[in-house]
């Protein structure tokens, strides 16, 4: 997986499975994890609003994650607008 730039099935998997517990409630109510790759979590949000508050809180996020999975593979937070 390494050579292919993905992050650890754990990794995603705690990430994924614990997100609310990693960033809290309101926040999970507005962005969610899309996907890992090369380092970057990419975070869909619902609002343009909430984008620029999690772009904002992109290293806070990165530090929550480091310190809930005990990983360093994630390194940075994208944001994405939700198309829906």
């Amino acid at each position: 997986m390494k050579h292919l730039d993905a992050p650890t099935p754990g990794v995603v998997t705690s990430v994924f499975a614990n997100w609310s517990e990693i960033v809290g409630e309101v926040i999970a109510e507005h962005a969610r994890p899309q996907r890992i790759a090369n380092g970057v979590l990419v975070l869909e949000v619902d609002d343009p609003a909430w984008a620029s508050e999690m772009e904002w809180l992109g290293e806070e996020i990165v530090r929550r994650i480091s310190t809930a999975v005990e990983t360093e593979e994630i390194t940075t937070v994208k944001v994405v607008l939700s198309r829906g």
